[in-house]
């Protein structure tokens, strides 16, 4: 029990704040015999008053809890001492703006989400609607474990400006610690966030994407002497009519733009009939426009403006 000055007591405080932080919940329980009075606040960066599009740096965390303690004391009449408080989740995250739509990036982002590796098994998509779901049209991509989420998701809702954000969960409080060798809020830095921020996003997407790509290649390679073996003739319609119908069926793109295509079909022209051939391809853009979206460019643009951020420029 906490007990008042006035006698009355409780067992579990619970404040609902949406102003200087969202949730405080103090209770007491037993450990070995013994009673351990436990609290945890739960502090986005946005609230009801301020958007959470910028992210805060450490120093500008400490300062919001000194914010939150003077607060509390004023608003609440409750005295509290973050010295020793710990982290019992976090998300680190970086959002960046993209040249068209979220929407347009779709099979991109699909792509870089379901090549995740296997510790990671559960993967689901958002839609903002049902319309859109029929359209496998999603706002969001999930994929978790029990101690870590990875998400890509619009965050154009706060402007007019296209936005993405890339974001790491950190579920556990001994998942931040492993991550860090502490989950001690002061003992955390800038510099630590930010690189294992770099690694997570060079390891499960930058060079990701590379094997992805290269072992692409080679397939679509193995698609096209396919399919000049069946029928020399309509080879180049029947190829793309196989990579729409794979893609319908396991709802990832095999061939994500045209121009990926055009490169195996450059390694293996023999007879200079490449012109020709591209020519052909393009004959087809009617009924297979979704290769022609410049696809590749995209899933480029937004590898490179987060490595961008990971590794900035020299001055």
């Amino acid at each position: 029990m906490y007990w008042l000055n006035d006698g009355t007591g409780f067992k579990t405080l619970k404040i609902k704040d949406n102003y200087a932080f969202s949730t405080l919940t103090a209770y007491t329980k037993m450990i070995s015999n013994s009673k351990i009075d436990c609290s945890w606040m739960d502090i986005c960066i946005g609230t009801l008053h301020q958007n959470n599009l910028n992210n805060q740096s450490m120093e500008d965390f400490h300062d919001r809890l000194t914010f939150i303690q003077t607060y509390l004391t004023k608003a609440y009449g409750i005295m509290i001492d973050f010295t020793d408080a710990k982290f019992k989740t976090m998300e680190i995250n970086t959002t960046i703006e993209l040249n068209s739509s979220f929407k347009s990036y779709h099979r991109v982002l699909r792509i870089l989400m379901r090549n995740l590796p296997s510790r990671f098994p559960k993967y689901y998509e958002a839609y903002e609607d049902n319309r859109l779901k029929q359209m496998r049209i999603p706002n969001g991509f999930y994929c978790y474990n029990q101690s870590m989420t990875v998400k890509i998701y619009d965050k154009s809702g706060y402007s007019k400006t296209n936005y993405m954000r890339l974001e790491f969960g950190l579920k556990t409080s001994k998942k931040v610690k492993e991550s860090f060798g502490s989950n001690q809020i002061y003992h955390i830095t800038d510099n630590m966030i930010a690189a294992y921020f770099t690694k997570q996003f060079m390891k499960l997407f930058y060079h990701s994407y590379q094997r992805w790509y290269e072992s692409n290649q080679r397939y679509l390679s193995k698609l096209l002497r396919k399919h000049k073996r069946i029928n020399a003739t309509y080879w180049k319609r029947n190829l793309l009519n196989e990579c729409s119908d794979l893609e319908q069926r396991n709802t990832l793109p095999v061939l994500l733009d045209i121009e990926d295509l055009l490169k195996v079909v450059k390694d293996h022209d023999h007879n200079r009939h490449y012109a020709r051939d591209k020519r052909a391809f393009y004959s087809y853009e009617q009924w297979h426009s979704v290769y022609f979206q410049h696809d590749s460019q995209k899933a480029r643009e937004v590898l490179d403006k987060i490595h961008k951020i990971c590794y900035p420029p020299s001055i």
